[in-house]
């Protein structure tokens, strides 16, 4: 059995078969999205570097010797095609910083599924998505109490 505390982000990319040799890792200048769309859980790239994903889709980012975490991808105009544009807090969950911005990063967009839409609203940094989806997260499980204390 592995032990949870030396199974880490590389070694789930490896389970998933996202080695750093496959063609669907890419790399691209870091840079600050605009102040409009900070703690949206927002990674704008542009539709070149996305792998055929579309814009709106949500995706899972992993970031090469960092971290990963659910996004919602967003496109970029074609003088910026050689970005991608994160916030503050997006950068800190995939570990990296403020230094970071201007640098090359190696990236690999994987398309979520619903239970990763639910996830990216549960996690969310915006309030106004993450509250009414824990709310309605509790309101099912309320639900599903009722049912079965009704059927009992």
């Amino acid at each position: 059995m592995i032990e949870r505390s030396r199974f880490g982000v590389k070694d789930w990319i490896t389970l998933a078969g996202l080695d750093m040799k496959n063609e669907h890792w890419r790399e691209l200048n870091l840079a600050q999205v605009d102040r409009h769309e900070v703690y949206k859980d927002i990674v704008r790239i542009h539709e070149s570097s996305r792998g055929g994903i579309k814009s709106g889709k949500i995706c899972w980012l992993y970031v090469s010797g960092y971290g990963h975490t659910v996004v919602s991808v967003r496109g970029l105009k074609d003088c910026q095609r050689s970005q991608i544009l994160m916030d503050e807090a997006m950068r800190e969950r995939v570990g990296l910083s403020q230094n970071d911005i201007g640098t090359r990063i190696k990236f690999h967009l994987q398309e979520g599924d619903w239970f990763d839409t639910i996830l990216w609203m549960l996690w969310a940094t915006d309030p106004a998505v993450r509250l009414p989806a824990w709310m309605a997260f509790l309101s099912l499980l309320l639900g599903l109490l009722a049912m079965g204390l009704a059927l009992k």
